[in-house]
């Protein structure tokens, strides 16, 4: 495939990633904060443009850079379940009184959101003249088909505060109980998930949420570790991430006729994140514009489905691939502004960020 305009998209998204990077000084030294707030909000922004890229290369046959996007969607959804799992985990051990009112605040700062974007998915199929009742909305997510598009994410990441809550209160202070029962929910969440015949994109990656927590409570204890033996793990992890990252999109499952190795898709969703950690322990991102990426990534997540169905109507504008995904992008971020903000009002709260916080 030839090398097109559309792969100006990639390298711009590369600079913004790099944009006020700083490299650890010396090079011996590692950055302290590879996990931090702002560290965290950075990469949502990124990966969440990443995600947006991911499904415009689904529909687009050019570019030999943009796509390469094509199979990298549970790869940025591996870092969201990471950071969420490692987020609430560290939270809820930094603060002893984290879990009051944990249900309320987690959930209205997505369940909201959600429920809105849903609404106006509603609203969009009745203006194009396909009514349908409530039932049908409740009935199309126990199907797996959200009429919110791509959105199996949100419902997985509300579960798993229903799950953590239920760790806190039944486990307190003991993590390494929080861990088994993490475990426990990982084990019934995904068996429910391929008896109720849910796409395999819905649990593939999930046990990063685990492996997050996981992370947060033996931190002190991995990454010295990690520190110690960098210049030999980092680049056996990236070999072996490489690795199971071709086999998951060559060898078929043997559980699931079909579909892709889910052994080797987990292992590739476990080793990119550790990737993106060894990454950011040696160089520190984070700019203004990707931070604010990152503060619109859950409304980014959320709309980018709806609007992708939008511009791909016109049919003048779908021809030119390079301008539609463009358009796509631009008008994207400008609608999770405005949600964002109308969001903030209702909320009464400016906090709209994808479901990982500390």
């Amino acid at each position: 495939m030839p090398i097109d305009i559309i792969d100006l998209l990639p390298i711009v998204l590369l600079f913004l990633l790099l944009l006020k990077a700083k490299a650890v000084r010396p090079l011996s030294g590692f950055n302290e904060e590879y996990l931090s707030l702002d560290t965290g909000k950075a990469l949502r922004g990124f990966f969440a443009l990443v995600v947006v890229f991911h499904h415009l290369a689904q529909k687009t046959e050019t570019g030999l850079l943009f796509h390469r996007f094509t199979h990298a969607g549970y790869l940025c959804v591996a870092v969201f379940f990471f950071l969420s799992g490692y987020g609430l985990q560290r939270s809820h051990m930094n603060s002893p009184r984290y879990r009051e009112g944990f249900l309320c605040r987690r959930l209205s700062s997505v369940l909201v959101p959600y429920l809105a974007a849903t609404a106006l998915c509603w609203l969009a199929d009745a203006a194009r003249g396909r009514r349908y009742p409530v039932t049908d909305i409740f009935a199309a997510i126990l199907a797996g088909e959200p009429i919110v598009p791509f959105s199996w994410y949100i419902l997985c990441i509300l579960g798993f505060y229903l799950a953590f809550w239920l760790m806190m209160r039944l486990c307190g202070r003991h993590y390494g109980r929080m861990l088994l029962l993490g475990c426990l929910w990982q084990l019934l969440y995904t068996t429910f998930c391929i008896r109720m015949r849910y796409g395999f994109w819905w649990y593939s990656t999930s046990h990063l949420l685990i492996v997050g927590m996981f992370w947060a409570v033996w931190e002190d204890r991995i990454l010295p570790t990690l520190k110690r033996f960098y210049p030999v793990l980092f680049p056996a992890a990236a070999a072996c991430f490489l690795v199971s990252f071709l086999c998951a999109e060559t060898v078929p499952s043997h559980f699931l006729p079909g579909e892709n190795s889910l052994l080797f898709t987990g292992l590739a969703a476990a080793l990119f994140p550790l990737c993106v950690l060894c990454f950011t322990l040696k160089v520190q991102i984070g700019n203004r514009l990707l931070n604010h990426l990152g503060d619109l990534s859950l409304e980014i997540y959320l709309l980018h489905g709806a609007v992708i169905m939008l511009l791909e109507q016109n049919a003048a504008l779908r021809q030119r691939e390079f301008i539609w995904c463009a358009s796509v992008l631009i008008l994207t971020v400008v609608c999770a502004d405005l949600f964002h903000l109308a969001m903030g009002k209702l909320l009464g709260i400016f906090r709209p960020k994808m479901p990982v916080s500390r």
